[in-house]
C-alpha cells in the first residue's frame, strides 16, 4: 500500500495564507538565488485590470515567517500532490510567448506583465488544492496549530542568557585621556558571565531552547559573543548560555542588578587607584622629557666635539 503523503506545519500554513483572503487573491514566487516573495492581489477593476503587491515590511515579513515557522515554506509536497501549481516567468513575457497553464495566463494578463523577475517561478493554488483545503487540510492545520499552542503553552517560561563581559580602565575615555603618552598601565581587566538577555521559551530540544521574537535585551553582547542566535522565526540559545532557567521577573532584576553593582564597584575601584596614580605618573613623564631634552643636548655637544672634519672645507691656518 503506498504511503500516504502527510503535509508538514509550514506547508499547511502556507495554504492557509493564500486562502485566508479568498482563492485568487493571493501568490508566491521563488527565485534562483532563494527566498520566497509573497504577494496580494487588488479587487479585478471595471476593465479586467488588477496589481500585485509584494509584502516588503520588515514587520510584516518577520510575522509570516513566524506564521510559517520559517522564511521559506517548502512548495516541492504541495506541488507533488497538485495542490499548487507553478510556471516560470520565461514563459509568461507579455507578447512574446504564451503559458500553456491558463490560470498563469489569465493572471498576467490582468496584471500586464510578470510581477518578478523572469528567472523566477510564480506559484499559484489549484482547484485540488482548494478542495483538499476545504474537505480535511484546515481541519488539519487546526488541529496542529492547536497542538503546537499547547506545546508552546507547556514549554512557556522564562529564561535568562548569559555572555562573555569584558571592561577596563581603557573604557573610561575621560581618565584614559590623561594618562601620559607612552604609559601602559597594571590594572586587570574585569571578565565575567553577564545576563545579556531574558526570553520566553517556546519549544526545546536537547541542546537549544527556541524563544519568541521580542525578548528583552538586557545588554548588548559584545561582537563574538553568543547569546540568542538564529532568524525570526526561528531564534534560539544553546543551553550552555542559560544562566537561570524558570526564571521570576524577581530574579531576572536581582541578577541585572547585581551585574550593575560588580560593574560599577570595578570602575569605582580602578579610576580610585588611577586618580591616585595620575600625579605621580605625570610627574614621572615631565622628569623623563627634561631628561630626555638633556640627552638631546648632550648628544649634539658630543657630535660636534667629535665630528670628523669636513675634507672639502679649507684648512685651518697655521700659527
Amino acid at each position: 500500500m503506498a504511503k500516504k503523503d502527510t503535509l508538514s506545519y509550514a506547508s499547511l500554513a502556507l495554504l492557509d495564507w493564500l486562502l485566508e483572503n479568498g482563492p485568487a487573491n493571493r501568490f508566491v514566487a521563488t527565485s534562483g538565488v532563494g527566498g520566497m516573495q509573497f504577494f496580494d492581489l487588488t479587487p479585478v477593476d471595471e476593465n479586467g485590470k488588477r496589481k500585485a503587491r509584494m509584502i516588503q515590511t520588515q514587520e510584516t515579513l518577520v510575522e509570516l515567517h513566524r506564521r510559517f515557522t520559517k522564511a521559506s515554506p517548502d512548495t516541492t509536497p504541495l506541488v507533488r500532490l497538485k495542490y499548487l501549481a507553478y510556471e516560470n516567468c520565461l514563459n509568461l513575457i507579455p507578447n512574446r510567448v504564451g503559458s500553456s497553464k491558463p490560470a498563469f495566463q489569465k493572471l498576467v494578463d490582468q496584471l500586464g506583465d510578470t510581477p518578478v523577475h523572469y528567472s523566477s517561478n510564480i506559484y499559484l493554488l489549484t482547484k485540488q488544492g482548494f478542495d483538499f483545503w476545504n474537505e480535511t487540510g484546515k481541519a488539519e492545520f487546526e488541529a496542529m496549530r492547536a497542538a503546537r499552542a499547547a506545546a508552546e503553552e507547556a514549554a512557556a517560561r522564562t529564561i535568562i542568557i548569559a555572555s562573555d563581559y569584558r571592561t577596563s580602565i581603557h573604557d573610561d575615555r575621560e581618565r584614559i585621556g590623561k594618562l601620559p603618552k607612552g604609559f601602559v598601565l597594571p590594572f586587570p581587566r574585569l571578565s565575567f558571565r553577564r545576563a545579556v538577555a531574558a526570553a520566553t521559551v517556546i519549544k526545546e530540544t536537547g541542546s537549544r531552547f527556541y524563544v519568541k521574537p521580542g525578548y528583552r535585551t538586557i545588554y548588548p553582547a559584545d561582537y563574538g559573543s553568543r547569546g540568542v542566535q538564529g532568524r525570526a522565526p526561528q531564534l534560539y540559545v544553546d543551553r550552555a548560555d542559560v544562566l537561570l532557567d524558570h526564571a521570576s521577573p524577581a530574579a531576572v532584576q536581582a541578577i541585572i542588578d547585581a551585574d550593575n553593582e560588580r560593574i560599577a564597584q570595578y570602575r569605582e575601584t580602578v579610576g580610585r587607584a588611577f586618580d591616585a596614580m595620575l600625579p605621580a605618573l605625570q610627574e614621572l613623564a615631565s622628569r623623563i622629557e627634561q631628561q630626555a631634552a638633556m640627552h638631546d643636548d648632550m648628544m649634539k655637544e658630543i657630535l660636534e666635539r667629535y665630528r670628523a672634519p669636513d675634507e672639502d672645507a679649507a684648512p685651518a691656518p697655521r700659527l
